[in-house]
């Protein structure tokens, strides 16, 4: 019943504002205006006016709905973003433990081994020493224990890189920075070549303290 004369009340007072907005200087201009016009100025008044009060109407839903997209949109990108973000973490949490990298000197020797079992000729060998006052950008300072450089002559296309996988291969602690490659000046179809290779620091492993106190006794009756 409440409901009845609520509906009848806003229905009327509805009727009561159309009813003074018809007798306003507003509407009566207009319907002058709009009665003087021809039948096609008529109709393509009321096609634009129809199809700006159906603009407005769905511009409302249509603000929700791109609103809702962008929240979707952001939402999917942060999620996307944390499961990297686990990836990482637990792919860096089950990488294996880097072994002991090898000093400049037993690096060194492993090298002149691959070298001599390469059966490289005494002209081809030219010179394996520490780099001096040369630094990569690749690794920094403080994961670095220090560089060789191995020159090496008159290789053949094979050798280059049969060489370089080997010394790379020595160790996961060893990395190859470098690599110069240029046409022999006695030869041209071989290549004189500089290997510049890098020793990892890496961090010992973390000893687990021993026990403070050793367990007492009870003593004895």
């Amino acid at each position: 019943m409440a409901f009845e004369d609520l509906k009848e009340q806003i229905q009327s007072e509805l009727k009561n504002r159309w009813d003074q907005f018809q007798e306003s200087s507003i509407y009566v201009r207009t319907r002058e205006k709009f009665e003087n016009l021809t039948p096609n100025s008529q109709k393509l008044t009321v096609i634009g006016i129809s199809v700006a009060v159906a603009a407005i109407l769905i511009s409302f839903p249509w603000g929700y709905f791109s609103t809702s997209n962008q929240s979707v949109t952001s939402f999917e990108e942060k999620r996307s973003l944390i499961r990297q973000l686990l990836k990482s973490t637990r792919e860096s949490q089950e990488a294996p433990n880097l072994p002991i990298p090898p000093d400049l000197n037993a690096l060194k020797a492993q090298i002149e081994n691959q070298i001599q079992a390469a059966r490289l000729l005494p002209e081809q060998k030219r010179s394996i020493a520490p780099a001096t006052g040369e630094k990569t950008h690749l690794i920094p300072d403080n994961l670095s224990q220090g560089s060789l450089v191995v020159s090496l002559a008159q290789l053949n296309l094979r050798q280059v890189v049969d060489l370089g996988h080997q010394f790379q291969s020595i160790s996961p602690t060893v990395k190859m920075t470098d690599l110069e490659i240029q046409a022999s000046a006695k030869d041209p179809h071989y290549f004189d070549v500089i290997y510049k290779l890098a020793v990892l620091s890496v961090p010992s492993q973390i000893e687990l303290p021993a026990d403070p106190l050793p367990p007492t006794k009870k003593p004895k009756r």
